[in-house]
């Protein structure tokens, strides 16, 4: 195993020469085998003299260096990593003679001391600049990123150009997972490692012949975190599964994508039917429906607060009632759940009922409520009226006469989902609760949750619930970048925890491993106001950035600075506009040709760019703003939307940030000078112009596609001319309209075999999945897994076959048995052959008889 430092990772994948890269990776390997003793006397190798750190450098040729040290001398460095390798900087002389003289080959052998001598003489000059350079350098692995290469990753880094990199935990990612037998909390900015975390934990678990999930929202962040486990552990993953939230409640349920509801599903029925009677956004109705309506499981996780006639006697029910823990509604009575059932029990302790009956009763209502699973009547879709319209304020950004009509709203959607036999998630998590309740569901040993701040209470209820020991829970999110306005809070998910009694830890990870110091400076002095005009949180964090860097610049929003905005990022790698909205999004797209590269804040969420550009964030609710500075916004939850939305915007940049805005001179913009810089006209520095290859490009476009922003994919691959990708794209854009089972056919015709297995997973279409995943090539040499495949999906042979017409038959035997049928061929030959061949040497043996 090696690390890599950051900036060495850097300049080896700006390096050309894959040779050269691999030789590297090689002798640092090679001196990891033989040991820092054997090299003593290496020609290649020479320790920095006068250096504070025991740092070595190795000759690739006469210009070039790679420093390292090996992990025995690093004195933080965890024990696990003592013998690793690791490298430090990689050093070429500043001249183009290098660029054409091939690497020389490397080894450790000894050789005669004169000859050291000669070779080396000339090269003084250069080895003393790198003394130079690195005599004061103090190498702080908790300080700095450091990537972790595996034997099995190297060739990746090599064939596959791959930015997906396992990193070194530092000692505060660490401590989340040291002796993590509670359940685990770990809230972190944007950047902080909380994936990596997880990951590690999966290779921790690999070997353990444990039924481990994977959970996060979206299949773009579940198929990246499968990728980086399967290159980094060799481990056999058939008890790992990763999943993507909607893909999970499918297969669970039972129920098809087609009769799910999506949000631009919500959108066409919104605009269609109730949209023009009401003065809300479509996307602030469907985030209080989905979020709290539907998906807020109640104050203290008591969704359904009525109380079972057997548990309340008269005496009781009078007590309770005076006391304020209970009340009336509809002839029964319901928990008033102003205070938690644990709440209640210390506040009886403190008046003197140790041992009464009100305390047996409260411990009887705690088992009913959370731990028998009656918390959740799933025959009802969400909370009723009056416990909606009783929530305190800071659960909904809507007032409460606007709640009134949002809740009419929500049932006369209700209504539409019900004769249209439609679902949304919601209602699919209720089903798998259902499920779990009537142990229809093989738990899991241990849960990992990404981007739990995603999911609605609802969802993480359903997650939280399909584990065996709700202490092997480990879940990882970030608050500040909720941007839908809906209501999640890490302080609810402890709640819920403290509510069933299972103990559990919660971390703060502070480190921001992607934004430079300056932005995330930015970043942290829009928390401070936060906190100041709103409200403090405990979720609230402060970052430190372990990147140098810039001041943003902030410019006005006009023509001729907009027109070299565009300029820029349609032609500059690892760039971007981020707007608000779609129609900010559309008009810019539209008006310039550069759809590909402008995203709304929701879309850029998760991403990360070198140079990003924000226009009008601010400008825009300059109304919004002034309320928030003169003091009206204070413990009122919906402004925090405003500053998470500017939060997720500039943190999805790592080096140079640019806020043009109409007025730049908006109170909230001058609180922030010392921040940030002011230029009258955006000006672009030459050094950052990154003209990006047709390679590159089109390694963008497939990024957008995996990300299904399938319209940019679109826009991307046309201007690339590749029309196939286009034809998938259109294929993959249509699928809610034609049918998800119609759009695996037609990508199955245009032979995109991958692409059609997840479409036919989506229809339910188990055997048409199979095939597309066999015609795929996915189980050559893996007979094993296709087995375990066709018995998860309950799939026989005659019935994947009959599946096959003929051209596909023909395609399976290329790819499956033609070359099986040549090493048949080829033994018998060989058998015929020895056959032969004894014969001849028993005549010999025999007198030739």
């Amino acid at each position: 195993m090696l690390l890599v430092r950051d900036q060495m990772m850097k300049k080896m994948k700006k390096e050309k020469n894959k040779k050269k890269i691999l030789k590297i990776l090689s002798f640092a390997r090679e001196i990891q085998q033989i040991g820092k003793e054997e090299l003593r006397n290496s020609l290649y190798i020479r320790k920095i003299k006068g250096c504070r750190e025991p740092i070595f450098k190795f000759r690739l040729n006469t210009n070039e260096r790679v420093l390292f040290m090996f992990g025995s001398d690093i004195e933080d460095l965890r024990e696990e990593f003592k013998n690793a390798i690791v490298l430090i900087d990689y050093c070429n002389h500043d001249s183009q003679i290098i660029k054409a003289r091939r690497i020389e080959s490397i080894n450790a052998n000894k050789i005669e001391e004169d000859l050291k001598i000669e070779m080396w003489t000339s090269e003084d000059e250069f080895d003393n600049e790198i003394n130079a350079l690195y005599k004061n350098y103090k190498f702080c692995v908790n300080q700095e990123m450091n990537i972790v290469i595996s034997d099995q990753f190297m060739k990746y880094l090599i064939e596959d150009d791959s930015e997906e990199y396992l990193y070194y935990l530092n000692d505060e990612q660490y401590e989340c997972l040291k002796n993590s037998t509670l359940a685990t909390i770990v809230k972190g900015s944007a950047g902080s490692g909380k994936t990596t975390i997880l990951l590690h934990k999966l290779g921790m678990l690999a070997g353990d012949k444990l039924k481990v999930g994977y959970f996060t929202y979206t299949s773009y962040l579940r198929d990246r975190a499968e990728n980086i486990y399967s290159k980094y552990w060799k481990y056999d993953k058939s008890k790992i599964y990763f999943y993507s939230l909607i893909d999970f409640l499918l297969r669970t349920t039972g129920i098809s994508m087609d009769r799910v509801v999506t949000l631009n599903r919500f959108k066409q029925w919104y605009m269609n039917t109730v949209g023009r009677f009401y003065k809300f956004h479509y996307i602030d109705v469907w985030t209080e429906i989905k979020g709290i309506i539907k998906g807020c499981m109640g104050i203290n996780w008591i969704r359904d607060r009525a109380i079972p006639v057997e548990f309340l006697d008269d005496r009781i029910a009078e007590f309770f009632e005076k006391k304020g823990y209970i009340k009336r509604h509809s002839d029964r009575w319901i928990l008033h759940t102003q205070k938690s059932l644990n709440e209640i029990k210390e506040e009886l302790y403190r008046e003197g009922y140790k041992g009464e009956r009100e305390i047996l009763v409260i411990e009887n209502l705690k088992k009913y409520f959370y731990r028998l699973h009656n918390l959740i009547d799933t025959a009802k879709s969400g909370l009723d009226e009056e416990y909606y319209l009783e929530l305190p304020e800071d659960y909904s950004i809507f007032s409460y006469e606007d709640r009134k009509e949002i809740y009419q709203i929500y049932l006369k959607y209700n209504e539409w989902l019900k004769e249209s036999n439609l679902f949304d998630e919601d209602d699919l998590a209720l089903i798998v609760i259902e499920k779990i309740k009537r142990n229809e569901i093989e738990k899991f040993d241990f849960l990992l949750v990404d981007e739990i701040q995603d999911l609605s209470e609802v969802e993480i209820y359903a997650l939280i619930n399909l584990v065996k020991n709700k202490e092997n829970i480990i879940a990882t999110g970030d608050v500040h970048q909720i941007i839908n306005p809906t209501f999640f809070s890490f302080g609810r998910v402890a709640n819920y925890f403290s509510c069933i009694d299972v103990n559990f830890k919660e971390f703060c990870l502070k480190k921001n491993y992607r934004s430079q110091e300056q932005i995330v400076a930015l970043a942290n002095k829009m928390c401070e106001f936060r906190k100041k005009y709103i409200g403090a949180l405990s979720d609230d964090i402060l970052e430190v950035s372990i990147r140098s860097g810039e001041k943003p610049w902030i410019v006005p929003l006009d023509k001729n600075n907009l027109e070299k905005a565009v300029e820029f990022v349609s032609t500059t790698k690892s760039s971007v506009l981020v707007v608000e909205d779609e129609d900010t999004k559309n008009k810019i797209a539209s008006k310039y040709n550069i759809l590909e590269k402008t995203f709304t804040v929701h879309e850029a969420k998760g991403l990360e760019f070198n140079y990003v550009i924000c226009l009008n964030l601010i400008s825009k609710h300059e109304d919004v703003w002034m309320d928030i500075l003169s003091g009206v916004a204070k413990r009122i939850s919906k402004y925090r939307y405003f500053f998470n939305l500017f939060y997720v915007a500039i943190t999805r940049c790592k080096r140079w940030l640019i806020i043009m805005e109409e007025n730049p001179y908006i109170d909230i913009i001058e609180a922030l000078k010392g921040y940030i810089w002011y230029s009258d006209v955006l000006e672009i520095d030459e050094k950052m112009l990154e003209i990006s290859s047709i390679e590159e490009r089109y390694q963008y476009a497939r990024m957008l596609e995996q990300k299904e922003m399938l319209k940019e994919a679109i826009s991307a691959y046309e201007k690339l001319g590749s029309e196939k990708d286009v034809l998938r794209c259109r294929i993959k854009l249509q699928a809610e309209a034609t049918g998800y089972e119609k759009a695996g056919d037609r990508l199955l015709e245009i032979e995109e075999f991958e692409e059609a297995a997840k479409y036919y997973f989506k229809a339910l279409c188990y055997e048409k999945m199979i095939k597309a995943k066999i015609l795929a090539g996915n189980y050559i040499n893996r007979e094993d897994i296709l087995k375990e495949d066709m018995n998860e999906y309950n799939i026989t042979w005659p019935g994947l076959l009959s599946k096959f017409d003929d051209r596909e038959i023909v395609q399976l035997y290329h790819k499956y048995f033609s070359g099986k049928c040549e090493k048949i061929k080829n033994l018998f030959n060989d058998i015929d052959f020895y056959i032969n061949y004894s014969a001849e040497m028993l005549k010999i043996i025999d007198g030739g008889k």
